[in-house]
């Protein structure tokens, strides 16, 4: 979790589509799955970030979930992006 601020960055000034999905699903889908009590707080408040790409990533950090993914979050997060 001592990382989470930090990948905040770089998704931020990344702001690109590779940058932006690696970052997602490989560093914050791990921590999606080794701590995800902690995580989903943090994935909520991204979801509603002003920032594209931090919503983007609150929705493929789930990626590496597979089996363990929370449908109903998912296809909430999805929703609220939706136009």
């Amino acid at each position: 979790m001592d990382n989470i601020d930090l990948y905040e960055r770089f998704i931020k000034e990344g702001a690109w589509w590779d940058t932006v999905d690696m970052i997602s699903i490989g560093l914050i889908g791990t921590l999606m799955k080794r701590e995800p009590k902690e995580m989903w707080p943090i994935t909520d408040k991204w979801n509603c970030d002003e920032n594209l790409w931090i919503r983007r990533a609150s929705i493929l950090c789930q990626n590496s979930l597979k089996k363990k993914t929370d449908h109903r979050k998912l296809f909430k997060y999805c929703k609220n992006l939706a136009h």
